[in-house]
């Protein structure tokens, strides 16, 4: 690998899915409220994934819909670092195979909140 590649973080040119230049930023929040849930059998379909440096609190990782993007909790951070270093992880969702389903839990202050778990798309269960 040369050492430009090693070195240039520019992560856009790794996934083959262009998004709309007016795609919306949602939270895994209304993602849920959308439906995309296991339990209503519908997966949301990731096309990449990003780390945005330039927010007010420090790093946040994000994922590439088809028609819009989704702000990831800040405990996903680590895991989207993975992601972006991987690239059986980048050629698998470049071919359509990874998606989302969004889960509610309870936090540690007793209130709602909201996160993402992986699927494969070709293995779901429906």
């Amino acid at each position: 690998m040369s050492f430009a590649n090693r070195h240039n973080k520019n992560t856009s040119n790794l996934f083959t899915y262009q998004q709309s230049k007016d795609a919306q930023f949602i939270k895994c929040r209304d993602l849920y409220e959308q439906g995309y849930t296991l339990e209503a059998k519908k997966a949301a379909t990731v096309r990449g994934v990003f780390i945005s440096r330039a927010g007010k609190y420090g790093p946040s990782a994000s994922l590439i819909c088809e028609g819009f993007n989704v702000n990831l909790p800040a405990h996903m951070l680590e895991e989207v670092e993975e992601i972006l270093r991987s690239p059986e992880d980048i050629e698998d969702i470049n071919a359509g195979k990874v998606g989302v389903y969004a889960y509610e839990y309870v936090n540690r202050n007793g209130g709602a909140s909201y996160s993402v778990t992986w699927t494969d798309i070709d293995e779901l269960p429906y």
